[in-house]
């Protein structure tokens, strides 16, 4: 099994708690779809 790293960047002004919904969300779509 082939293990990636992504990147991706984020707005500096949303709150901590944007921050981790906007990660979940990344996770939820990307182990959705194989990952």
């Amino acid at each position: 099994m082939n293990h990636y790293e992504t990147v991706f960047i984020l707005n500096p002004v949303l709150s901590e708690v944007q921050v981790k919904e906007t990660v979940s969300k990344f996770e939820d779509f990307l182990t959705s779809r194989g990952a």
